[in-house]
């Protein structure tokens, strides 16, 4: 029969190979996210490249190392793990897809990216440059629904390819109700530019857009330059929607492009 000290030594033993199974699976899943989130990175150069063949070889590994990680880790619910396989498998159709655009393609990669970054748990998560191309697509609904009564369709476009891009990174990333909040506007919007809202209702749902961007953004980067790496999607989304606008209506879309450059530059020489 065990005597009181060894019952308290058996106990603690216990304790200690218990927490030290699971520090280093927590470990290991943490290197692992790394793993994945510079794996997600080459895979999106791969494809901006029009390297698809070699970003195909990854995406493989790719899979492997993701179900690895996630028995290690056993924290994921099951909404990220849809979420994760649905980034996964939009990357994927990207990659192999011979029938689809190039910048489709690019943009399916970036929600990936985005995706992985959140959990590779990043000091500065990449997510947070979006602020930029967002912030200057609903600036510019802003001054067509000044103008005409209600933005260009090119710009609602474009605003929302923006979002669908980050869409996944956020909604593990923000909070439930902030992530609600904010997806439920995006939905709405959808409606709008669907139908024909007064200039009224569009200066009212601009304003709970900013309001919600804000909110995500407030005080992050906001005097950081846009990554380099970013100038990609910027140029993806314009390369997607200008494809599908007629001549006149890129020639007023080229005039705001222009414009918000022009700012842009503006702002950057006086910081």
């Amino acid at each position: 029969m065990m005597t009181g000290w060894w019952k308290v030594v058996t106990c603690a033993l216990i304790i200690f190979f218990s927490f030290s199974g699971t520090n280093e699976g927590h470990a290991e899943g943490k290197e692992g996210w790394s793993e994945l989130n510079r794996s997600s990175d080459t895979i999106l150069q791969y494809v901006k490249e029009q390297h698809y063949e070699e970003a195909a070889k990854i995406m493989e590994t790719f899979s492997e190392k993701f179900l690895k990680v996630s028995a290690a880790e056993q924290g994921l619910s099951m909404r990220e793990m849809q979420t994760i396989t649905s980034a996964y498998d939009d990357t994927l159709s990207a990659v192999k897809s011979a029938s689809m655009p190039h910048e489709e393609r690019v943009m399916k990669t970036y929600k990936l990216r985005l995706l992985m970054d959140v959990y590779a748990d990043s000091y500065e998560p990449l997510w947070q440059k979006m602020r930029d191309p967002l912030f200057n697509e609903l600036h510019g609904m802003r001054m067509s629904i000044e103008e005409n009564g209600n933005p260009y369709t090119q710009q609602t476009d474009a605003f929302l390819a923006y979002y669908g891009t980050v869409e996944p990174a956020w909604s593990v990333a923000l909070e439930a109700s902030q992530y609600q909040k904010i997806n439920s506007q995006m939905q709405f919007l959808r409606k709008m530019a669907a139908g024909e809202p007064s200039k009224k209702d569009w200066d009212r749902h601009m304003d709970v857009l900013e309001e919600a961007l804000t909110e995500i953004f407030e005080g992050k980067m906001e005097d950081e330059v846009t990554d380099p790496s970013f100038y990609w999607l910027i140029i993806t989304v314009s390369g997607a929607v200008f494809s599908c606008l007629t001549y006149a209506g890129w020639k007023k879309y080229r005039a705001y492009k222009a414009e918000i450059l022009r700012n842009s530059l503006k702002r950057n020489r006086g910081q």
